[in-house]
């Protein structure tokens, strides 16, 4: 159906018609320089066949162009965090990136995969790649003295999830929540000013995007996550790491 509106509609078809016209004239022109003749026959028959192969090969081209998905990410939100794995004396504390990301899809219907986010810190010459974590029903995130949460996430946040559960339409976006650890580096290097991030994914044919950011003053303070539409992921304590 996407298929169809989008090489059917009024404005594309005048403007095959168009160049389909445009090209019966040249192919006119080069006929009259090279002095070729036609009968009645084969000038009817002339006057047909190249606008409607004009027309074609345009409809095909426009439907390799149209016909595909086209995603656009934007990070609206970033927190580095201290994400603790196990508990007692299996307790382990890794650094974490959460992120709140924003995709949208101007072309056809897709699900969205292969989360990943790719930290570059100052001085370094390859970034550092990390794969997306899975959140559960609730995540606190405790970084105060107090040991009172920062940070709740919530499993129903999971942008992982929400992007193939159901496909993005044409002209729809999505909202959610990614969360990625960096065992091995510090919350004081992952969230350096001028440290930059990269969120790469994919879409169902497997084209493959990003979206940028760096880290601001901002990255260590968790109460910008609230607000966000569709969202009920918050911070749940003023202090701030």
């Amino acid at each position: 159906m996407d298929f169809l509106q989008s090489t059917f509609s009024m404005d594309t078809i005048l403007g095959k018609l168009l160049w389909a016209a445009l090209m019966y004239a040249v192919s006119r022109c080069l006929a009259w320089i090279f002095g070729a003749t036609f009968t009645k026959g084969k000038e009817a028959a002339f006057l047909v066949v190249v606008p409607a192969t004009v027309f074609v090969l345009l409809a095909a081209i426009n439907s390799s162009l149209t016909d595909r998905p086209r995603l656009r990410g934007r990070i609206d939100f970033l927190n580095t965090i201290i994400k603790t794995v196990g508990t007692g004396k299996d307790a382990v504390d890794k650094p974490a990136v959460v992120i709140v990301a924003y995709i949208s899809n101007i072309g056809s219907p897709t699900t969205v995969q292969g989360w990943q986010l790719s930290i570059q810190l100052e001085g370094q010459l390859k970034p550092i790649t990390s794969g997306v974590e899975e959140i559960p029903d609730r995540l606190d995130i405790v970084s105060d003295a107090k040991g009172a949460p920062n940070l709740t996430l919530f499993g129903s946040d999971a942008l992982y999830s929400k992007a193939v559960e159901v496909p993005i339409a044409r002209g729809g976006a999505i909202r959610g929540i990614l969360l990625f650890a960096f065992p091995g580096l510090t919350q004081q290097e992952i969230s350096k000013i001028g440290t930059s991030y990269t969120l790469s994914f994919e879409d169902v044919v497997g084209n493959h995007y990003e979206a940028l950011t760096r880290a601001s003053t901002e990255s260590r303070n968790p109460s910008g996550i609230h607000g966000f539409p569709g969202i009920k992921s918050k911070e749940t304590s003023s202090q701030v790491p």
